[in-house]
């Protein structure tokens, strides 16, 4: 089985044993690639290209490859759906499964799950955590959220918001999206005079008072939000991953003092992309029930 992250600008991979999955001490296969300005064909042909390597990194592959792909997307019938900022533009309305399995000959089966839920998944059964309700947030261009409660991801509960998503909730003037993602970090570094095209070029402008400033406020608004849906979630660990999570020092023990006081532990993901490739292949398991 081949367990697959795909994002805006990036595809990672890598050969699980179907029965026994376990990536930990397997390599990882990544590679950037670029959806702007790009056509149908040549995205396809850097995703098969990737996944083909993985493929032949040994000799038995069955056929199944598990593929965690961010939302909107049909998740049974494969197809990518319109993505907001025209994030997948020329692959809008692709049936990436039927072109997936003309490409790749080899496989036989491919099973889709939404990229936020397979990271939750990963971090639950592989992140040697002992906590039954888990809240994992990714944070990067845009934010996803899963509530797993015993190895389950929640999507319908009065305990969770509508399809266990949290990006469309409202906060302040505009919603939760907009607040816990990349643009937000460019949009609040630019009011301070400063020009980034992401938050790691934010820690590495060495300003050090702009950014004590924005991690606070960031770390403010994180706790501000997400206090009561982790609290109606009874959820006894948070945990974050995604690009922002890399800057965790700067904001990570505000948001660890502050939930230990409502008996949830926080932290920064240690597992990373390998979650989300070992949660893709861990739903396409549970699915199949290998």
């Amino acid at each position: 089985m081949i367990g697959v992250d795909i994002g805006g600008s990036h595809i990672s991979s890598v050969h699980f044993d179907a029965k026994f999955i376990n990536a930990l001490n397997d390599t990882i296969i990544s590679n950037y690639v670029s959806i702007t300005g790009s056509t149908q064909e040549a995205i396809l042909d850097e995703w098969t290209s990737n996944i083909r390597a993985s493929i032949q990194s040994k000799i038995n592959f069955d056929g199944k490859i598990a593929i965690a792909f961010p939302g909107p997307f049909d998740y049974q019938k494969g197809i990518i759906e319109s993505h907001p900022n025209g994030k997948f533009g020329p692959l809008t309305n692709l049936n990436l499964k039927e072109a997936l399995l003309d490409r790749l000959p080899e496989s036989c089966d491919i099973h889709f799950q939404n990229d936020a839920t397979c990271f939750g998944l990963g971090e639950y059964f592989y992140g040697n955590y002992d906590h039954s309700r888990i809240l994992a947030l990714t944070l990067g261009s845009g934010i996803g959220s899963a509530f797993i409660e015993s190895g389950i991801p929640i999507r319908k509960s009065n305990r969770v918001p509508d399809g266990g998503e949290v990006y469309y909730l409202p906060f302040r003037d505009a919603k939760a999206d907009d607040y816990f993602s990349t643009r937000w970090f460019v949009q609040k570094a630019k009011t301070k005079g400063l020009n980034i095209k992401g938050v790691k070029e934010l820690v590495e402008s060495k300003n050090r008072k702009i950014i004590v400033d924005i991690f606070d406020e960031f770390a403010h608004n994180f706790i501000h939000f997400f206090s009561k849906i982790a609290l109606d979630f009874n959820a006894t660990m948070i945990v974050i991953g995604g690009n922002i999570s890399l800057a965790w020092k700067h904001f990570g023990n505000q948001l660890i003092k502050n939930f230990e006081q409502k008996n949830i532990q926080i932290i920064q993901s240690q597992l990373g992309e390998k979650a989300i490739c070992l949660g893709a292949a861990r739903s396409m398991h549970d699915t199949l029930d290998l």
